[in-house]
């Protein structure tokens, strides 16, 4: 046996020393791996806190005032201001009672400022003041029945020209009844002052009075066809919508004013 080999196995026979463990530094394992972090302990999260907050309380219900109607005037009691339908035959005239037809007196200056409303379609008859002014300006014409006045007309002479305005009746239906007589009445009184012709100043809208007209003998004229004369007094008194509804009274002509 060779010495190196007697050697070799002599060293072989030693016994090897422990090796130490390895300290873990603080930079990781022992192999070389980084520490898992430690575990941290995961809080409790508390719940917030609910707070119950209450819906806003529904305002308590406002009571509705009462509405109170303005006091009912003396005038809107009356029956004189009941308004007829114009398309309904008012009660009077389904019976055969006696149209009077006359002037209008002081005494029917109430019932005469209601109708005078009516015509204008005012909410209110005529202040008092007001219709005493018109009662002494124009000479009014009424039909009365049962002491109510149904119709009325408006009429005066000047230059023997006798003009007829503010023509009403309280409904269609009551006109066929109440204004021949209410015109054969004003004819009557114009024949008496020699009026040569008689002139119906009639609103173009209002169709029913204009149908009277036309069967109690008028006819619609331009002012400039009437007689210089006349056409001065007509002039004078047409509103923008009047149609003008002519009537000769006496054959021959008065060239003069009068």
């Amino acid at each position: 046996m060779m010495v190196a080999d007697a050697v070799t196995q002599l060293e072989a026979k030693k016994p090897k020393p422990k090796a130490k463990p390895k300290e873990p530094d603080d930079e990781g394992d022992s192999d070389g791996t980084p520490p898992a972090p430690a575990p941290v302990s995961a809080k409790e999260e508390t719940p917030p806190a609910t707070t119950h907050v209450a819906p806003p309380s529904a305002p308590a219900p406002v009571a509705a005032e009462e509405e109170t109607s303005p006091p009912v005037p003396v005038w809107a009691k009356s029956t004189l201001f009941v308004q007829a339908s114009p398309t309904v035959m008012p009660a009077w005239a389904s019976t055969d009672l006696n149209v009077e037809v006359r002037r209008a007196r002081r005494s029917d200056l109430e019932a005469l400022s209601v109708a005078i409303a009516k015509l204008e379609n005012r909410t209110r008859p005529l202040e008092r003041a007001e219709a005493l002014r018109r009662f002494g300006e124009r000479g009014y014409r009424i039909a009365v029945i049962n002491n109510r006045i149904v119709a009325l007309a408006a009429w005066e002479a000047e230059n023997l020209v006798a003009t007829v305005r503010e023509i009403w009746t309280e409904s269609a239906d009551a006109a066929p009844i109440v204004l021949p007589k209410l015109f054969a009445l004003i004819e009557e009184e114009a024949h008496e002052l020699l009026c040569e012709v008689m002139l119906l100043l009639i609103d173009e809208s209002a169709l029913t009075l204009s149908a009277e007209a036309l069967a109690f003998g008028y006819a619609q004229r331009d002012l400039a066809s009437l007689h210089p004369v006349w056409q001065g007094v007509a002039r004078e008194r047409l509103r923008p919508n009047d149609q003008i509804w002519f009537k000769r009274l006496r054959a021959e002509i008065t060239t003069k004013p009068v």
